[in-house]
This record gives C-alpha cells, structure tokens and sequence, in this order.
C-alpha cells in the first residue's frame, strides 16, 4: 500500500507556518507601531514649547531692569515718513527730562514715568504746544522704539527711535 501523508501531520505543519506567518506579520506591525510611536514623540519634542525654568528661590521670573535715566539719542519722523530727523533726550532720575530736536532747533523740558517696559513722557514748547511720546525697549537692538503724537489743539504724529549713548 502507497504511503500516504498523515493529516495530522500536514496540520501540524500548517499550523507552524501559520502561527510562523502571523508571528511575522505581528514582528512587522509591531516594528511599525515602534517607528510611529518614536516619531510621534520625536515630533512632539521638537514641536512643543518648552517650559520656561526660573533658577530664582520662589519661581517667580527674573525681573527685567531698565536703565532708563541718561542720555538717549535717534531720530524721528513726521506722520509716515520714516525716522529721519534728529530727536535726544536726557532722562533724569527726578522724573524730569530734556528733548532736543534739529526741526525745529529746540530745546524742550517734560517729565516722564516708567510704565511697565513703557517709558511714557510728555513735554511742553515754549509756545505751549505739548507733546507726548511713548516707547518700548527693544532688547534685541538695546533701543527705544515708539510714537510721538501732539496734545490738541496741536496737531502732528509720528514715530522715532532713541539709542543710549
């Protein structure tokens, strides 16, 4: 009698390579869930913000210290046209400061106030035509940068810039 293949046999055989193929196909899938999940984290990493740690005892931020008083100089510019004439002032302690200008050659007196990162001034011609102006130090070119605008019934506005010197 010919030799035939047991049955259990061939099922054993089927089973092994079955549970071979789904062995795998699971090897596969998990490898693919590994890399999502390593460039799902990746990406939240480099996308998130990063909190913000202050090395100061109670947590709070560092307080940021703006020298204000002393001699500033720049420029400003009527309505639109860009900063182009020349404005300083000298910011005194007191509260007090001294504008110059070149159009019209002029010196001025006002006061000022620290106002948050805000320097907000006002001052006076001799003509009593007032002025106030309002600027935010920029850290990044170590500058004030603002906006002029007269008091009524004076009329004119614009926009300057003032260096330290």
């Amino acid at each position: 009698m010919p030799h035939r293949p047991d049955k259990s046999g061939l099922l054993i055989y089927f089973r092994s390579y079955r549970h071979w193929y789904e062995t795998v196909i699971n090897m596969e899938m998990l490898t693919r869930s590994l890399w999502i999940t390593v460039l799902a984290i990746l990406t939240l990493m480099t996308s998130c913000q990063k909190e913000i740690v202050y090395d100061d005892i109670d947590g709070e931020p560092p307080v940021i210290i703006y020298t204000i008083p002393g001699g500033w100089e720049g420029k400003f510019g009527r309505n639109f046209d860009p900063p182009n004439l020349y404005f300083a002032t000298h910011f005194k302690a007191d509260g007090t400061l001294t504008v110059e200008a070149d159009e019209p050659p002029v010196y001025l007196f006002g006061t000022w106030q620290l106002v948050g990162d805000s320097v907000k001034s006002t001052y006076t011609f001799p003509g009593g035509d007032s002025f106030q102006f309002s600027a935010k130090f920029v850290d990044t070119v170590g500058r004030l940068d603002g906006y002029w605008r007269a008091i009524p019934p004076a009329s004119g506005e614009g926009t300057f810039y003032l260096e330290k010197y």
